[in-house]
């Protein structure tokens, strides 16, 4: 048993040395010219292609007076809707998706405060009217303010901004 450990033992270091021998002599091959080859060249740039547009945005903006009761009618809970009048002098129907509260606000250089929202318009409706803008206390709440009538953006990329006032 003492025999078989030894010689597995030997193998063992013999087959260190080999390799370790065979590394040392394939080393200064290796520093004399195997070099990798260089890598490929980048890819060339792709300039993104971009469909052409096809529809415009429509944008309330709400202006807000110099007394508006910030601690009391946050501009976060304020609600918009667009309605349709689907004929001249005829009511007034919500336009099912165009509901929600103001995107964002942004106080001018002049120190005014002015809401905002946009909706998007596709394509097919562009030129389409006649469509107002609502503006409530909050979703379901009391009717602060109503656009007037106005008609959606006439051509693809061009948008249409509604502005209404707004006090408390």
């Amino acid at each position: 048993m003492k025999d078989t450990r030894v010689r597995t033992y030997s193998a063992y270091i013999a087959s260190v040395a080999v390799c370790t021998l065979l590394a040392l002599a394939l080393l200064p091959l290796a520093a004399q010219g195997a070099t990798l080859p260089p890598p490929p060249p980048p890819p060339e740039p792709q300039i993104a292609q971009r469909a052409p547009v096809s529809g415009a945005p429509a944008e309330l903006r709400v202006q807000f007076s110099q007394a508006w009761p910030w601690a009391t009618v946050p501009w976060q809970g304020l609600w918009t809707a667009v309605q349709h009048q689907k004929s001249v002098g005829g009511d007034w129907y919500d336009v099912v998706g165009w509901r929600g509260g103001l995107d964002a606000v942004a106080v001018g250089a002049d120190g005014k405060i002015t809401g905002q929202k946009t909706w998007w318009v596709a394509g097919e409706d562009l030129g389409r009217g006649t469509y107002r803008w609502l503006v409530y206390r909050g979703e379901g709440g009391d009717l602060l303010a109503t656009s007037a009538p106005f008609y959606l953006p006439h051509a693809a990329g061009e948008p249409v901004t509604v502005e209404v006032p707004l006090a408390p």
